[in-house]
């Protein structure tokens, strides 16, 4: 399909020019994944410590994920889209991650900008855009294993969902380190995961197995 290649692609070009623009940024990330980064020197560039071209990064990973919903729906017999044409369902997928993804930038903001200083807030988000793009690399990867090796998704579910609950393990490290230092951070942090990670998760996913089926 045309319109499978060229979001593939998409996404392909996509990663290679944030991880080329973000180069110094995605480096001291890692290597300071312990520290609050509250504190940083006054003689580094400002563009070194932001991740680039963010609009990119959203696209991608929204596409990414409406690649892997579509090639879902596709699989499970039990779902026939109706009310869309074939080519609509992954454009309408995007569209519908790309919301989630903005609406989940957004209740972050919103909270941390209420609960913590502004300097702490701005640094998880900049870290949560940096974990958005390996997300988006996961995402992308196994769809481009589906589509180009004829493998059923179901069979890649369990590589997908390891894969993602691995990325939340440098989360929860850096919300740790940032928000909940003390030893009943982790209480703080399961609460906080579950109001604004989890259900907003759990939502989306609903969302897009629902979208435009029925079940026979």
């Amino acid at each position: 399909d045309d319109c499978v290649a060229i979001a593939l692609v998409f996404c392909f070009l996509s990663i290679a020019w944030v991880v080329s623009q973000s180069r110094q940024f995605i480096a001291d990330s890692i290597i300071n994944l312990f520290d609050d980064n509250t504190r940083s020197s006054r003689f580094t560039k400002r563009a070194t410590n932001e991740l680039q071209s963010k609009p990119l990064l959203f696209a991608q990973t929204a596409i990414s994920l409406g690649l892997v919903a579509t090639c879902f729906l596709h699989s499970e017999s039990g779902f026939m889209p109706t009310a869309v044409s074939q080519q609509m369902v992954l454009p309408a997928a995007a569209a519908i991650a790309t919301v989630y993804y903005l609406l989940r930038i957004a209740l972050y903001t919103g909270v941390n900008s209420v609960f913590f200083p502004p300097q702490k807030a701005r640094i998880w988000t900049d870290f949560y855009l940096l974990t958005l793009l390996f997300e988006g690399i996961i995402l992308f990867t196994i769809s481009l294993i589906v589509v180009y090796s004829q493998l059923s998704i179901t069979d890649c579910k369990l590589p997908l969902v390891l894969l993602l609950g691995i990325l939340e393990i440098p989360r929860i490290i850096k919300l740790k380190t940032i928000f909940f230092p003390g030893i009943t951070g982790f209480v703080h942090i399961f609460l906080y995961f579950c109001t604004l990670n989890l259900a907003p998760l759990l939502l989306a996913v609903q969302i897009l197995l629902n979208f435009n089926t029925q079940t026979t």
